[in-house]
């Protein structure tokens, strides 16, 4: 069979896919060295790094031992690519499974030795590589779209990956000879440089689609730290009186109900003075679990300073509001296994037509925490 040699055009492509995929392995590097709390950024810094390596090798064709620009490269390009699929499930909170791929990289890479070795078939090489890169594309493009939130990053990455499918299927209607010029070298040199143009054009636009869903990651992670209080999770002080702002307009408009609770934590400073610090920010965060738990979805629940703590209840007029209130202070007065046992006074105020604002609201729920306290707290009370 006549021996297959790269073009001049192929390896200048594949020179320049790998130089590009370096590169972008080195800044996926640096930003996990700067963000280690995001996990996927392990597995995509690492993709491009072999998926570059691989090209590289595979450039040296003819150059090199074919057990390194054949066996060797198509492993790590294989390896790269399950990589991209790996870090995009653990952007979902997935755990990868290596040995699930284990076993079919190593039975594709016996398929490539004995093609190599066995009998020097490049068409039945060709077409091994292009059905397994197309299977772990397709898994990737899958994940995307089931799992993935729709946003520009994983859209560029669900599109990419349609289209390297497409490149890798081409590549094997071309094995099959459904193109007469694929017959003679010349042909299969031809087509194999319009498939590592393909190449060149896939790889750099998914480790562009893998920076827009770091970068939209990280986004969110500030945003997150912008809005929310780090121990407890709570809306921070800010971004509550702003959704109280916005849920106060929304109910003046509307006609609707609304009410706040005012939560307080009973003798929260002898549970620091008796358990120490760390135990009182354990209390607080499991506090703050609590309530959560226990309020609607369209509630928000925020820190209004030390073990202060609103909740703003959307059409929710009195009645309702004391029995939101009650379930919660029931629900954080039950013990805890691990943590010491605590109440809560909650002060209660509602709407007073559409003149009210978030201030008075506030003002009359501290008047009404005050009165639940000085009962005796552990209790509700209200104006």
């Amino acid at each position: 069979m006549p021996q297959l040699h790269l073009g001049l055009e192929a390896r200048s492509i594949l020179l320049v896919l790998a130089v590009l995929s370096l590169q972008m392995a080195f800044v996926l590097f640096a930003l996990r060295r700067s963000y280690p709390h995001l996990r996927s950024l392990r597995a995509w810094a690492a993709a491009p790094l072999l998926c570059g390596i691989a090209s590289a090798l595979i450039g040296l064709r003819g150059m090199i031992p074919d057990a390194i620009s054949i066996l060797a490269a198509n492993l790590l390009l294989l390896t790269g690519l399950w990589l991209y699929y790996a870090g995009s499930q653990q952007m979902v909170d997935l755990e990868p499974a290596p040995w699930r791929w284990s076993v079919p990289l190593a039975a594709v890479v016996a398929l490539l030795a004995w093609f190599t070795y066995g009998r020097d078939d490049f068409e039945a090489r060709a077409a091994t590589m292009a059905a397994s890169i197309a299977v772990v594309c397709a898994r990737h493009a899958w994940l995307l779209a089931r799992r993935l939130q729709p946003t520009l990053g994983t859209r560029l990455t669900f599109y990419t990956a349609l289209a390297a499918i497409a490149v890798k299927l081409m590549l094997l209607c071309f094995t099959f000879g459904w193109w007469s010029g694929y017959a003679d070298p010349a042909g299969k040199t031809l087509a194999l440089t319009f498939y590592f143009i393909g190449s060149a054009i896939t790889m750099p636009l998914a480790n562009l689609g893998v920076i827009l869903m770091v970068t939209e990651r990280l986004r969110g992670v500030f945003e997150q730290l912008a809005t929310h209080d780090a121990l407890t999770g709570a809306l921070s002080r800010r971004a509550l009186l702003d959704a109280c702002a916005e849920e106060l307009e929304r109910s003046r408009r509307r006609g609707h109900a609304m009410a706040l609770l005012l939560l307080d934590l009973d003798h929260f400073k002898a549970v620091n003075d008796t358990y120490g610090h760390q135990t009182g920010d354990r209390v607080l965060a499991g506090f703050a679990r609590r309530v959560r738990d226990t309020l609607r979805i369209q509630d928000r629940f925020g820190r209004y300073g030390g073990e202060e703590f609103v909740a703003l209840l959307p059409e929710t007029d009195l009645p309702a509001a004391q029995v939101a209130a009650e379930r919660i202070r029931q629900r954080v007065s039950m013990p805890s296994p691990s943590l010491p046992r605590c109440t809560v006074s909650i002060g209660l105020a509602t709407l007073q037509g559409p003149g009210d604002g978030i201030d008075a609201m506030l003002a009359r729920a501290d008047h009404a925490l005050y009165r639940a306290k000085h009962s005796g707290r552990n209790r509700v009370g209200s104006l």
